[in-house]
């Protein structure tokens, strides 16, 4: 299906291409990744537009939108999409926002909260794209995070290289500039959204491709019971093809038109805790540190999530 590409334009001027198709109730895409064009979601706009209006944002400096200077970072991005949320008068939005859109859509939250947005659908990312070395072993597994910074920030430089960019490359489309894709990959190892799960007071769906690489089950599952009255549900795919399947489609259609979880008594019920959480640390037991454990000990933990044979000695060694 060839879409018909609309045009907006944010506060500071910069014009983003959109998609917008079918008819009723409201969701709002935001590109994965790093940012990326409005086709990003093909297959799910073909899906869900059959009984939605499903509305794709393109990100600055990528497709036809506008290619600034300045602006990338995620809280100028969530703010892209809130203009355009804006601009087009949404109200009532099911706020989408996959893999590095995670980002964004916690970026929105915060800035603006749930203006305009009545539900947020977030997918298969970490909830702190890395963890620190100061941190205690519980708030890195939790976190879904298996980077450390020095780790991230090469990851970031290869996506901003010439190579990578000419990989990447799709027919009749300029690439995105490579420094400025590198400074928006920063920005998003920069952010911890921990805090914020807390206080998310809207229904919120979780998403968790089954055999994803991207994050973890444990970090989803610990932002399912941070982000209370949330609901997490595991699909078929990993990281990639889990967007591919109707599982996806299918979720996220139960969700939106699940009145009684949305608005009505079970979420009530569900806004009392979330028992869906593995296995919580004892309180009593003493506070270990990141620094204190080899790194890729640490990294095969986080991955797993759950204590190794060998962090438990580690752990029942400290005074």
């Amino acid at each position: 299906m060839e879409f018909v590409k609309k045009f907006a334009t944010t506060n500071d001027g910069v014009t983003l291409e959109y998609i917008d198709e079918g008819e009723g109730s409201t969701i709002v895409l935001i590109p994965g990744g790093v940012g990326g064009p409005p086709e990003m979601y093909t297959p799910m706009i073909n899906n869900l537009s059959h009984d939605h209006r499903v509305i794709s944002i393109g990100s600055r400096g990528t497709g036809l939108s506008g290619r600034p200077t300045w602006g990338f970072n995620v809280f100028r991005h969530a703010t892209d999409i809130h203009d355009v949320i804006v601009a087009l008068g949404l109200e009532d939005v099911a706020l989408f926002g996959y893999s590095g859109g995670q980002d964004i859509a916690f970026a929105y939250f915060e800035l603006f909260r749930a203006d305009r947005i009545s539900s947020l659908i977030l997918g298969d990312n970490p909830v702190a794209n890395v963890f620190f070395p100061d941190w205690s072993v519980e708030r890195a597994l939790n976190s879904g995070s298996y980077a450390t910074p020095a780790e991230w920030f090469s990851f970031c430089q290869m996506m901003g290289s010439e190579e990578f960019l000419t990989a990447a490359l799709t027919e009749n489309v300029e690439p995105m500039n490579g420094e400025l894709l590198t400074a928006m990959c920063i920005s998003h190892a920069g952010q911890d959204w921990m805090g914020l799960c807390t206080s998310i007071n809207i229904p919120t769906l979780i998403i968790r491709g089954a055999t994803s690489n991207n994050g973890t089950e444990r970090g989803a599952r610990w932002m399912n019971w941070a982000i209370k009255g949330s609901r997490l549900v595991i699909i078929e795919g990993d990281h990639g093809t889990a967007l591919l399947g109707d599982g996806i489609n299918d979720t996220v259609r139960e969700f939106i038109s699940d009145a009684d979880f949305r608005y009505g008594p079970d979420r009530a019920a569900a806004l009392a805790g979330n028992p869906q959480f593995i296995e919580p640390f004892d309180p009593d037991a003493p506070i270990q540190s990141c620094a204190e454990i080899d790194l890729l000990t640490l990294q095969e933990m986080i991955v797993s999530g759950s204590l190794s044979t060998e962090m438990a000695k580690v752990t029942n060694s400290v005074e």
